[in-house]
């Protein structure tokens, strides 16, 4: 009973995992015949090599087709880029298209050594497109790949144009839906991939490519995932189950997501990581619906990179926005900006924390504060958000400091303020961004840090 709870734990949580096997040797242009093993099509367009400047690791990526648009496609959990082969002639003379392997996929570098991180993926993805001079793409993601290109977009806003993501997975640490990830759950995910027997590989595999209705060449390809080594995929998993790559990004840009099946929780989660989607079902049981339903497929994405001028996705976008961060009191002292009566004090609070719209966030309050009675700002405040690509989100906040607890406190909690913070712009994705809410914070006797949480709505323009 057990063992069968597990694995139906895991056929729910786990993206598809299939890979090819390595090879030291580079790809030419006379592949060899362990490199055709995995190459799909080879005749069809080139397979190129980078050497990664930030890590030295191999990346192997393939080069199909000219077009009007750039298309890149990001694979799914241990996925080759194999896992697009109906996409390779379909796609060929509409776009250039360039399938990568992730670090440790497909023919790319799969060192044991390494933490394979979201911002390693990211960083992947970035020297590629970096080294074919495309400046502006359409990233498409399959189940696992839509981590590596939000992660991407955080570190490189603006670069990708539109999203098309098929059945994902999206894994939230958010407790508004159901089976939110944790910690425990994710220590624990980590612990069963590195204890994966080959008879749980090979029903997990069913499971995600069930037999009695998957194409027979899907099925072949399958069995590369029997090989493939846990350390790898559960090191792979660990990191995309990290709390910082499972918060909501606020995309503002065209994004079509196609499932096989759906339900109302799922595309609520789904709408609120990828705001103003378009969502479309095909029905059926096949996880890796870009082989098993690429007529489909392809069409719909065919007409999304195609379709002018955009009007069902709205040119702005409202998300809730919440911010959870611990201050620390930097400086409270006397100010020319502050002035000197009544007696007004600067103070500087810096901290850290995560935000549902950008990820891990560090802020800087400065603001003059009525000594005797609380009310800030009094005259001066500068305060701000960045999140770890640089971009930076600017804010207001006014009101009281009240000495005491409320209602609901706990008993350490020795003074606090609730009160409306406004959303003023930003740089980066958050230009022109607007909006408002209120806070919920406090300063504590068992430490000297002040604690905060935000909650409100905010509005972003579509680039």
């Amino acid at each position: 009973m057990k063992t069968m709870k597990f694995l139906m734990l895991m056929l729910a949580g786990l993206l598809l995992p299939l890979a090819c096997e390595q090879t030291d040797e580079l790809l030419n242009d006379e592949l060899s015949e362990e490199n055709l093993k995995c190459g799909g099509h080879p005749q069809i367009g080139q397979d190129r090599y980078l050497i990664m400047r930030s890590t030295g690791l191999k990346i192997h990526y393939k080069v199909v087709g000219n077009g009007p648009v750039t298309l890149v496609f990001i694979s799914g959990w241990t996925n080759p880029l194999t896992v697009y082969s109906k996409q390779f002639d379909y796609f060929k003379d509409k776009a250039r298209s360039i399938y990568i392997d992730l670090p440790g996929h497909g023919l790319s570098s799969a060192p044991e050594n390494i933490e394979y991180t979201m911002d390693l993926m990211a960083d992947a993805i970035f020297e590629v497109v970096r080294r074919e001079g495309v400046r502006r793409f359409v990233g498409v993601g399959f189940s696992w790949g839509h981590s590596p290109l939000t992660q991407f977009e955080r570190k490189h806003p603006g670069m990708i144009s539109q999203l098309i993501m098929l059945d994902v997975n999206i894994k939230t640490w958010l407790p508004i839906f159901k089976n939110p990830m944790t910690e425990t759950n994710r220590e624990q995910t980590y612990i069963n991939q590195l204890e994966l027997s080959d008879d749980k590989k090979s029903i997990l595999l069913q499971g995600l490519i069930p037999p009695a209705t998957a194409p027979a060449d899907l099925i072949e390809w399958g069995n590369y995932f029997l090989q493939f080594p846990n350390r790898l995929l559960a090191n792979m998993m660990y990191y995309a189950n990290a709390e910082e790559y499972c918060q909501p990004y606020p995309w503002s840009i065209p994004t079509l997501v196609i499932y096989n099946k759906n339900d109302d929780s799922k595309e609520a989660k789904t709408k609120r990581y990828f705001p103003g989607c378009e969502i479309e079902v095909l029905g059926g049981d096949q996880h890796v619906i870009q082989w098993a339903y690429h007529e489909t497929v392809n069409e719909l994405m065919d007409d999304f990179i195609n379709y002018a001028p955009w009007s069902p996705w709205p040119r702005k976008i409202t998300m809730p926005f919440v911010a959870n961060f611990t201050g620390e009191y930097k400086s409270i002292g006397h100010c020319d900006a502050c002035g000197e009566t009544p007696p007004y004090y600067l103070v500087v609070n810096e901290g850290e924390g995560f935000s549902n719209c950008m990820g891990r966030i560090t802020h800087h309050f400065e603001f003059c504060s009525n000594a005797a009675k609380g009310f800030y700002p009094q005259g001066h405040i500068k305060a701000y958000f960045t999140a770890t690509n640089g971009d930076t989100l600017h804010v207001v906040i006014s009101g009281r400091v009240i000495q005491g607890r409320s209602y609901g406190h706990p008993s350490f909690v020795k003074s606090y303020w609730r009160d409306p913070f406004t959303i003023t712009g930003g740089t980066g994705r958050f230009k022109g961004a607007r909006g408002s809410g209120f806070s919920d914070d406090y300063n504590s006797t068992q430490d000297p840090n002040s604690h905060h949480r935000w909650r409100g709505t905010i509005t972003l323009a579509r680039r």
